[in-house]
Protein backbone atom coordinates (compact mmCIF):
# COMPACT_ATOMS: atom_id res chain seq x y z
CA UNK A 1 0.00 0.00 0.00
CA UNK A 2 1.48 3.39 -1.11
CA UNK A 3 1.23 5.79 1.71
CA UNK A 4 1.24 8.82 -0.51
CA UNK A 5 -2.34 7.87 -1.51
CA UNK A 6 -3.15 8.12 2.42
CA UNK A 7 -2.14 11.15 3.03
CA UNK A 8 -4.89 12.11 5.59
CA UNK A 9 -3.74 9.45 7.85
CA UNK A 10 0.05 10.09 8.25
CA UNK A 11 1.53 10.68 11.27
CA UNK A 12 2.11 14.90 11.55
CA UNK A 13 5.92 15.11 11.40
CA UNK A 14 5.52 12.84 8.21
CA UNK A 15 3.16 15.42 6.61
CA UNK A 16 5.60 18.01 7.32
CA UNK A 17 8.10 16.41 5.59
CA UNK A 18 6.03 15.49 2.52
CA UNK A 19 4.66 18.71 2.47
CA UNK A 20 8.15 20.53 2.41
CA UNK A 21 9.32 18.64 -0.89
CA UNK A 22 5.93 19.35 -2.65
CA UNK A 23 6.90 22.70 -3.21
CA UNK A 24 10.45 21.76 -4.10
CA UNK A 25 11.12 20.97 -8.19
CA UNK A 26 11.75 16.86 -8.13
CA UNK A 27 15.16 16.21 -8.82
CA UNK A 28 17.36 13.51 -7.90
CA UNK A 29 19.48 15.88 -5.10
CA UNK A 30 15.60 16.43 -3.09
CA UNK A 31 14.58 13.15 -3.73
CA UNK A 32 17.40 11.66 -1.92
CA UNK A 33 17.11 14.28 0.83
CA UNK A 34 13.64 13.22 1.23
CA UNK A 35 14.19 9.97 1.54
CA UNK A 36 16.30 10.70 4.38
CA UNK A 37 14.42 12.91 6.47
CA UNK A 38 11.73 10.58 6.00
CA UNK A 39 14.00 7.53 7.44
CA UNK A 40 14.27 10.24 10.37
CA UNK A 41 10.98 9.87 11.10
CA UNK A 42 10.84 5.98 10.69
CA UNK A 43 9.25 5.86 7.15
CA UNK A 44 11.33 5.31 3.37
CA UNK A 45 9.92 6.00 -0.68
CA UNK A 46 11.21 5.00 -3.59
CA UNK A 47 11.78 7.41 -6.48
CA UNK A 48 12.31 6.19 -10.35
CA UNK A 49 14.15 7.69 -13.59
CA UNK A 50 11.50 10.69 -13.48
CA UNK A 51 12.45 11.79 -10.04
CA UNK A 52 8.82 11.08 -9.05
CA UNK A 53 8.50 9.51 -5.32
CA UNK A 54 6.53 7.19 -4.83
CA UNK A 55 5.90 3.69 -2.82
CA UNK A 56 5.91 5.66 0.45
CA UNK A 57 5.68 3.17 3.91
CA UNK A 58 7.19 2.83 7.29
CA UNK A 59 10.04 0.78 7.50
CA UNK A 60 10.96 -1.35 10.01
CA UNK A 61 12.56 0.19 13.61
CA UNK A 62 14.57 -1.56 16.52
CA UNK A 63 12.76 -2.04 19.17
CA UNK A 64 8.95 -1.25 17.64
CA UNK A 65 6.43 -4.05 18.02
CA UNK A 66 4.90 -5.50 14.69
CA UNK A 67 2.24 -8.36 14.42
CA UNK A 68 3.28 -11.31 11.95
CA UNK A 69 1.10 -10.04 9.06
CA UNK A 70 2.54 -6.74 9.39
CA UNK A 71 6.43 -8.68 9.05
CA UNK A 72 5.11 -11.30 6.23
CA UNK A 73 3.41 -8.35 3.88
CA UNK A 74 6.38 -6.19 4.34
CA UNK A 75 8.50 -9.27 2.53
CA UNK A 76 6.12 -9.90 0.23
CA UNK A 77 4.35 -6.67 -1.10
CA UNK A 78 5.46 -3.54 1.14
CA UNK A 79 9.86 -3.92 1.19
CA UNK A 80 11.79 -1.60 -0.81
CA UNK A 81 10.58 -3.88 -4.21
CA UNK A 82 7.84 -6.50 -4.19
CA UNK A 83 9.57 -9.57 -3.17
CA UNK A 84 12.90 -8.48 -2.44
CA UNK A 85 12.98 -9.82 1.05
CA UNK A 86 12.76 -13.68 2.43
CA UNK A 87 11.07 -14.54 5.30
CA UNK A 88 11.98 -17.84 7.68
CA UNK A 89 11.07 -18.62 10.63
CA UNK A 90 12.68 -20.40 13.57
CA UNK A 91 11.53 -22.24 16.89
CA UNK A 92 8.25 -23.02 17.09
CA UNK A 93 6.45 -22.08 19.84
CA UNK A 94 2.67 -22.61 20.83
CA UNK A 95 1.52 -18.84 19.41
CA UNK A 96 4.02 -18.75 16.26
CA UNK A 97 7.31 -19.07 15.63
CA UNK A 98 9.90 -17.69 18.25
CA UNK A 99 11.89 -16.12 15.73
CA UNK A 100 11.57 -14.10 12.23
CA UNK A 101 14.60 -13.35 10.28
CA UNK A 102 13.52 -10.80 6.97
CA UNK A 103 17.04 -11.16 5.00
CA UNK A 104 17.23 -9.08 1.41
CA UNK A 105 17.84 -11.29 -1.73
CA UNK A 106 20.05 -9.00 -3.28
CA UNK A 107 21.59 -6.35 -0.79
CA UNK A 108 22.80 -6.95 2.89
CA UNK A 109 20.19 -5.85 4.89
CA UNK A 110 18.72 -8.48 7.71
CA UNK A 111 15.97 -7.70 10.16
CA UNK A 112 15.20 -9.77 13.34
CA UNK A 113 11.90 -10.28 15.17
CA UNK A 114 11.36 -12.38 18.81
CA UNK A 115 8.13 -13.04 20.20
CA UNK A 116 6.87 -11.25 22.87
CA UNK A 117 3.21 -12.31 22.83
CA UNK A 118 -0.50 -12.39 21.70
CA UNK A 119 -2.96 -9.42 21.36
CA UNK A 120 -6.27 -10.61 21.28
CA UNK A 121 -5.44 -14.00 21.89
CA UNK A 122 -5.19 -14.77 18.09
CA UNK A 123 -2.37 -12.35 16.62
CA UNK A 124 1.12 -12.51 17.35
CA UNK A 125 3.16 -9.77 18.92
CA UNK A 126 6.80 -9.45 17.43
CA UNK A 127 9.56 -6.97 18.66
CA UNK A 128 12.49 -5.84 16.12
CA UNK A 129 15.62 -6.73 18.11
CA UNK A 130 18.00 -5.52 14.82
CA UNK A 131 17.59 -4.05 11.94
CA UNK A 132 20.26 -2.63 9.09
CA UNK A 133 17.37 -0.24 7.91
CA UNK A 134 18.37 1.76 10.67
CA UNK A 135 21.29 3.24 9.02
CA UNK A 136 21.14 2.31 5.98
CA UNK A 137 18.83 3.12 2.84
Amino acid sequence: MDLFEQYETLPQPVKTILDKYAEMENDYEACGNLVNELNTVGYTCEYGLDADPFNLRRIMKKGDLYFFEEIERFSTDEGMNSADFSLTEHGKFLIGQQMLILEHNDKDIVMTFVLTGMQGGTRAVYECIYTDLDTEL
